[in-house]
């Protein structure tokens, strides 16, 4: 996970501005700049939103909500945002998806038990729902 403070050096200086220089632009001390970068205290949120403004970026990139790794950040001139990759839980609702159907297929043709195969294949949507809510999906 990203900190404020991260986002906030890390703009800064592909800005080409010092501490001090960023602090004289907001019309506060270098020293509130310093405590942010270094996590120790959090801009309020007009100082947020005037920072935002100053480096040319949305409150949500400082705030470590907005791009993807690979994106482009507005004011980064062309440089890529590192973002920690997260699980991809789509690749394991395929994972189990395909295991599914390979049950399903299998116990139908082998077994000629067709009835209780259907249970395998009906599971795949159950096991995407779950997957996708254990990921952060709340709209069901």
């Amino acid at each position: 996970m990203n900190l404020i403070g991260e986002n906030i050096s890390k703009i800064r200086k592909i800005n080409g501005l010092s501490q001090e220089a960023l602090a004289e632009k907001m019309n506060i001390s270098r020293q509130a700049i310093s405590k942010w970068e270094r996590d120790e205290a959090l801009p309020d949120l007009e100082n947020l939103v005037i920072l935002s403004q100053t480096l040319n970026v949305s409150t949500d990139f400082l705030l470590g909500l907005e791009y993807e790794q690979g994106m482009v950040c507005p004011s980064c001139h062309g440089d890529m945002v590192e973002k920690k990759g997260k699980f991809d839980y789509g690749l394991l609702v395929a994972f189990i998806s395909v295991l599914c159907f390979v049950l399903f297929v299998s116990l139908g043709l082998l077994f000629d038990a067709w009835k209780v195969s259907w249970l395998f294949f009906l599971t795949i949507p159950l096991v995407a729902i779950g997957v996708e809510m254990m990921s952060g999906w709340k709209d069901i």
